[in-house]
């Protein structure tokens, strides 16, 4: 028997309570990825990620790498000092994190 998305949700909300329901479900939709760096694209793939794109401030794509991707955190010892902070970006799609002069394309 299959049950209908409405009849689903009432049973999940059931299940948890509505705070910890909030915090689940937006836990759902916030998840990131690293999806390339610009040195695995063509120039035309490059132009197409960074189309519509513009100025993300630095630190909160720092504190949101290291909450969703604490691997890539530690590996771009990000809790360092970068010269390039300055050149990272958004767009619909991604997060455009610029370092040691490579762009690290984070899917949203």
């Amino acid at each position: 028997m299959t049950i209908g998305t409405e009849e689903a949700m009432r049973q999940l909300r059931r299940w948890f309570n509505q705070a910890y329901w909030t915090k689940f479900i937006c836990h759902l939709f916030e998840r990131m990825e690293l999806e390339c760096t610009c040195s695995q694209i063509t120039l035309e793939e490059w132009e197409q990620k960074m189309k519509g794109s513009r100025p993300l401030n630095y630190k909160w794509l720092v504190n949101k790498i290291k909450k969703h991707l604490p691997h890539l955190y530690e590996a771009l010892c990000l809790k360092f000092y970068n010269p390039w902070e300055n050149e990272c970006r958004v767009n619909r799609d991604y997060y455009i994190l610029v370092h040691s002069a490579t762009e690290y394309f984070i899917r949203k």
